[in-house]
């Protein structure tokens, strides 16, 4: 069986160099082939970020939020996901996911 290749895997004392500095560090993995996975490393978005993201969500722009996240965001990992098209459009849809919506209920009193 063919090894898969990782592509932008940190080593783990590097992770955790990030996660002492960031706190909260996300790994997004994009299967590219059966043999080849992309990784990328992202903080967690801080408010400015996450008001701009936000932002743009709101105005049906989704890819835009994402991209926004991703590129304020970014920790390291394989450039194609920032670069090549299809690549860095998974990692930006799926950077909106890093936005918390918190269940929350208004109460009219």
């Amino acid at each position: 069986m063919d090894k898969i290749q990782y592509v932008g895997l940190m080593e783990p004392n590097e992770v955790k160099a990030l996660k002492s500095e960031h706190k909260e560090v996300h790994q997004i993995e994009v299967k590219v082939s059966e043999k080849e996975v992309s990784v990328c490393y992202i903080r967690k978005p801080d408010r400015n970020v996450t008001a701009r993201a936000l932002s743009l969500y709101h105005q049906d722009k989704p890819l835009q939020s994402g991209e926004f996240i991703r590129d304020n965001c970014w920790l390291g990992g394989d450039p194609r996901a920032k670069a090549q098209d299809d690549i860095a459009i998974s990692v930006a849809l799926q950077c909106n996911n890093l936005v918390p919506i918190m269940e929350t209920e208004v109460k009219k009193l």
